[in-house]
């Protein structure tokens, strides 16, 4: 049995793009888990620091005993000083710091402010966040996997380099189906006798 490298290349490009497509739905579906159960809650009312919550960033998937950051942004809103409240419900997380209410001062020169808290998982499994800030509140959804024993960053790095490994090995199929239907297009020359 002889190995063709041609085909060897075509056989690991696909399944290259077979491990990025599985990673990629498997990374999107989680993502879409996550975002499901979002939710947020703002009350109507007006004031300084009753709406303080601008941004809040974290990572939709992670994995297990994986610490993140959990990164806020407040704002005061009209410029006055004030104090915001902010509380944190992470259950299945280990926060640090570990206080789950802090009190941060707005407004004058301190119009905006950045709080963090560190996040880490205890184990797998479909977790929320729970955020509240003066009247307003805010769940967000987090998947804590483990993919293939790997982290969900060192899963979603393999998917990139599967994706580029897939078409980089499949170049050199492309270029031979390419040439094979420009010369099947190309009309024949028949000799004509001269005479």
């Amino acid at each position: 049995m002889t190995i063709r490298p041609k085909r060897l290349l075509a056989v690991l490009s696909g399944a290259f793009f077979a491990a990025a497509l599985i990673i990629s739905a498997t990374f999107g579906w989680f993502r879409y888990r996550a975002a499901f159960r979002d939710f947020d809650v703002s009350e109507v009312a007006a004031g300084p620091c009753l709406h303080p919550l601008a941004n809040v960033s974290v990572p939709r998937v992670m994995s297990e005993h994986e610490s993140r950051l959990l990164v806020m942004q407040l704002v005061s809103g009209n410029g006055r000083k004030c104090t915001a409240i902010v509380e944190l419900a992470a259950a299945g997380f280990e926060i640090s710091p570990p206080e789950n209410i802090r009190k941060v001062d707005l407004g004058g020169q301190n119009q905006a402010a950045t709080i963090t808290w560190s996040v880490a998982p205890r184990q797998a499994g479909s977790y929320a966040i729970h955020i509240r800030a003066g009247m307003d509140e805010q769940n967000i959804g987090i998947e804590v996997t483990n993919i293939l024993g790997l982290s969900a960053k060192t899963a979603l790095i393999l998917d990139y380099v599967c994706w580029s490994l897939g078409a980089l090995l499949s170049v050199q199929w492309w270029i031979d189906k390419i040439s094979a239907w420009r010369s099947a297009r190309r009309p024949s020359s028949v000799d004509s006798p001269t005479g």
